[in-house]
C-alpha cells in the first residue's frame, strides 16, 4: 500500500520510520483539531450570550414554595454545543485511530467487521471489562469508595479547573477582574482538556494496536505443553497478578487472557482470587512453568506501554524471590521500545 509517496508494508510488524512519520504527523495533527475545537466550543457559547437577548431569559419556576429563575436558552445551548463537541472530537479519534491501524498494517490482519468494532472501541475509550468474563478483577483487594471518589474527582475535574483557575484570578486582580476575562478564562482549560483526551487516546491506540501483534507472536511461539491443574492456576494467578497490579482494564489483557485460557485448555472459573502462596507454588514449580509464568507478567507488564511506581513494588518482590530477573530500567526501555513501534527484545520471540 502506497499512502503520501511513503510504501506501507501491510503485514503486522515492526514499524519503520517513514510510518512512524505519518503515525506522528497524524497525532499532531489531531492534537491541533481537539485544542481548537475546544477554544471554539467556548467562544460559541459565550458569543451568543453576549450579542443575543434570547439566551439571557429566564423562566420562573416553583419549587417548595421558592421562585428558581431558570435561563433556559443559555442551557439548551450548551447542551446542543456540548453534543456537537463531543461528536467532532469522536470523529477526530476516529480517523486518527483508523490512520494509525493503516500505517502500522494493523487492518490487513483482522477481517473488516472485528477492525470496525475494534477501532470504534479504541477512538470512544470504550473500557474493556472482558476479563471479568475470566473472573478476573484489577480491583480485586482495593477499597470500592476511594475508587468510586477517585472516579467521581476525574470526571469534575475539568469542572474544577475551571473554578480553581476563575478563584485565582479573582485573587490575583480582584475588582479590575473584568466579566469578559472571567467568561473566557475556562477555554483555556477545555482546549487543554480535548487535547489531553487525544493524547490518551493516542496511547492507548498505540498500545492497543502494537499489543495486538506482540500477543500473536508471543503466543505462536509458546512450546505445546500439557499442563496439570496447579500449573494452570499458576497461569490464571499471574493473569489476576497482572491485573491486580495494573489496577485496571485493557483490552490486551483481556486478549492475552483469551488466548491463554485457550491455547493451554484451561477451565475458565466465575470468580479467581489471587492467593500469596502464589509466590511460593511458583518457585518450586519446574522451570518451563516458572518461565512462562514470568513472560507473561512481563508481557502483561508492557502491553500498555507504561510501568507505575505500584508495579515497581510488585516487580522488586518478585526480584527478592528470584522468581523475576529483569530489572525495571530494562522493562521500561521495553515498554519504550514497544510503545514507540520499535522491536521489543526482552520476551525472546522467533
Amino acid at each position: 500500500m502506497k499512502i503520501n509517496n511513503t510504501i506501507i508494508d501491510e503485514s503486522i510488524h515492526t514499524l519503520n520510520s517513514s510510518e512512524l512519520k505519518l503515525i506522528k504527523r497524524e497525532y499532531i495533527k489531531s492534537l491541533i483539531q481537539a485544542g481548537l475545537l475546544g477554544l471554539l466550543g467556548v467562544c460559541l457559547y459565550y458569543f451568543p450570550i453576549y450579542y443575543f437577548p434570547l439566551f439571557t431569559q429566564t423562566i420562573t419556576l416553583s419549587l417548595f414554595d421558592q421562585l428558581i429563575p431558570l435561563p433556559i436558552y443559555d442551557i439548551l445551548l450548551c447542551l446542543v454545543l456540548t453534543v456537537v463537541e463531543i461528536y467532532l472530537l469522536t470523529i477526530i479519534h476516529i480517523r486518527m485511530t483508523h490512520n494509525i491501524a493503516v500505517y502500522s498494517g494493523f487492518i490487513s490482519s483482522i477481517n473488516k467487521e472485528t477492525h470496525i468494532n475494534k477501532l470504534t472501541q479504541i477512538a470512544t475509550g470504550k473500557v474493556d471489562k472482558k476479563i471479568t468474563q475470566y473472573g478476573l478483577d484489577p480491583f480485586q483487594g482495593t477499597n470500592k469508595w476511594v475508587l468510586f471518589t477517585i472516579n467521581l474527582l476525574i470526571k469534575l475535574k475539568g469542572f474544577l479547573a475551571n473554578k480553581i483557575l476563575r478563584y485565582l484570578i479573582k485573587r490575583f486582580a480582584g475588582r479590575y477582574a473584568v466579566k469578559y476575562v472571567m467568561d473566557f478564562i475556562g477555554a483555556p482549560v477545555y482546549m487543554l482538556l480535548n487535547m489531553y483526551a487525544t493524547h490518551i487516546i493516542y496511547k492507548n491506540a498505540k498500545a492497543e494496536i502494537f499489543g495486538h501483534q506482540l500477543i500473536k507472536k508471543y503466543i505462536s511461539n509458546l512450546p505445546n505443553l500439557e499442563l496439570n491443574q496447579e500449573e494452570k492456576e499458576l497461569i490464571y494467578h499471574t493473569l489476576q497478578l497482572i491485573a491486580m497490579s495494573k489496577r485496571d482494564f485493557h483490552s490486551n489483557h483481556s486478549l492475552l487472557t483469551e488466548q491463554l485460557i485457550a491455547f493451554f485448555k484451561i477451565p475458565i472459573k466465575e470468580k479467581h482470587y489471587f492467593n500469596d502462596s502464589f509466590y511460593e507454588s511458583l518457585e518450586s514449580s519446574k522451570k518451563e512453568i516458572a518461565k512462562i509464568c514470568s513472560d507473561i507478567f512481563l508481557l502483561g507488564l508492557i502491553l500498555d506501554g507504561h510501568i507505575s511506581n505500584k508495579e515497581k513494588k510488585r516487580i522488586q518482590l518478585l526480584q527478592q524471590k528470584e522468581i523475576f530477573q529483569h530489572s525495571i530500567e530494562a522493562i521500561q526501555l521495553a515498554c519504550s521500545n514497544f510503545i514507540h513501534g520499535r522491536e521489543t527484545t526482552i520476551i525472546q520471540l522467533k
